[in-house]
């Protein structure tokens, strides 16, 4: 047993290599404070189940309808969510331990990793400019850091050489193509297996390539470059202007303008009897894309003159999955998949609707939801950030 625990040990720790001083983010935000201050508000700040409840919440979830261990389910998903995690695998010893809820070695270790101080700051700096080169690969297994080969010593890497090397007292900076010039990075997490299940894909990248698209995903989720000097007080006669990009990460917690930005709608009326409407996906991937509990709800409205509600209906645009137990349940654990409505890359999906008797006007609402509201019957997620509908548009039709 003891030998067992050690070859743990050795395995997990080639991974170890991580310079302490870049763990913390508020060390980077002493020279780059602007970057700093809107990777807080991302969802990439909140990459770890202490500081995200949905992500808590969804790894219980999924253990429970993979009948797995709580810590085995956090585990698998570190490979994104913390890829500097020590620990990459649990061996059957762990499972039977935590089942019976005994203590051991490999569970203790492994239960600490889980804590780390560093690990529970999320995707920060330290992850994405601490990547040397992003390996090629093989099959949508191969998902976060199995994709990185990691810098060592005090170097960090960005979309830029740094020819006078002006930060060099705390770190060197050298250049990587891969930050300005493919998706590799962001896909490097964004596209792939997240689970054992195979509906769990996460299949962005491929949705990308299938539209035919040469975006990159920093043009909307960072948004458009601007310059500026990094730490203008360093070697000020050194200092050049950069462009740069915000470092937001935006989605619609942060950012309500990547909804409008990404939707069309159109209503008219045919007849006296019907009207035609056109929900238009204007991004090259699928919306709603990435995390399987996520939906689009477009709610309809009828009112006759004098604005009593004659009718509703509503439409979903989402991803749904069964667990074998048959409830309702995240891809990462999915036994079925019930159906797909979501809207595929620049799609216009149109559809004619056949509204009520004594009609006078249409009302129509697109929201967004992080979380399907079925899907939050279980999951039980008490962040109304996670809940909330997020409004896209609301549109109005006047029946003549």
């Amino acid at each position: 047993m003891r030998l067992i625990f050690l070859f743990f040990i050795m395995v997990f720790s080639l991974n170890a290599q991580v310079i302490e001083k870049f763990t913390d983010p508020k060390a980077c935000s002493q020279c780059h404070n602007s970057q700093y201050s809107m990777w807080k508000t991302s969802v990439h700040a909140l990459s770890h189940e202490k500081n995200n409840e949905l992500f808590a919440k969804s790894a219980k979830l999924v253990s429970i309808d993979s009948f797995q261990t709580y810590e085995q389910t956090l585990v698998g998903c570190s490979n994104c969510h913390n890829p500097r995690l020590d620990v990459k695998d649990v061996s059957s010893n762990y499972v039977l331990a935590k089942t019976f809820e005994l203590n051991t070695k490999e569970t203790e270790y492994v239960d600490s990793s889980l804590k780390v101080k560093h690990i529970q700051n999320g995707i920060s700096c330290y992850i994405c400019h601490n990547v040397d080169s992003i390996k090629p690969r093989e099959d949508d297994s191969q998902i976060g850091y199995q994709n990185f080969n990691w810098v060592n010593g005090d170097i960090i890497v960005g979309p830029f050489d740094d020819d006078h090397q002006r930060g060099k007292e705390f770190h060197l900076s050298y250049k990587r193509d891969f930050f300005k010039d493919n998706n590799d990075l962001c896909l490097s997490c964004h596209q792939g297996k997240g689970g054992k299940s195979k509906y769990s894909i996460y299949n962005t990248g491929n949705e990308l390539a299938s539209a035919g698209s040469t975006e990159l995903c920093a043009d909307c989720h960072m948004g458009k470059e601007g310059r500026e000097i990094i730490s203008p007080n360093i070697e000020p006669d050194n200092a050049v202007f950069r462009k740069t990009r915000p470092h937001l990460f935006s989605s619609a917690r942060n950012n309500p303008n990547i909804l409008s930005n990404a939707f069309d709608f159109k209503i008219n009326q045919i007849d006296n009897k019907t009207a035609k409407m056109s929900v238009i996906n204007k991004i090259a991937h699928n919306m709603p894309s990435g995390f399987s509990g996520r939906s689009l709800e477009l709610n309809i409205v009828f009112y006759d003159k004098s604005s009593k509600v004659l009718g509703e209906k509503k439409l979903s645009f989402e991803k749904t999955y069964r667990s074998k137990t048959g409830f309702v349940t995240l891809s990462y654990s999915a036994e079925m998949m019930d159906r797909d409505t979501t809207l595929k890359p620049n799609e216009s999906r149109e559809f004619e609707i056949v509204f009520p008797k004594g009609t006078k006007t249409i009302k129509a609402k697109l929201d967004y939801y992080l979380i399907q509201p079925e899907l939050q019957k279980r999951l039980l997620v008490q962040d109304q950030s996670f809940t909330k509908p997020y409004p896209i548009f609301e549109r109005e039709l006047q029946i003549k």
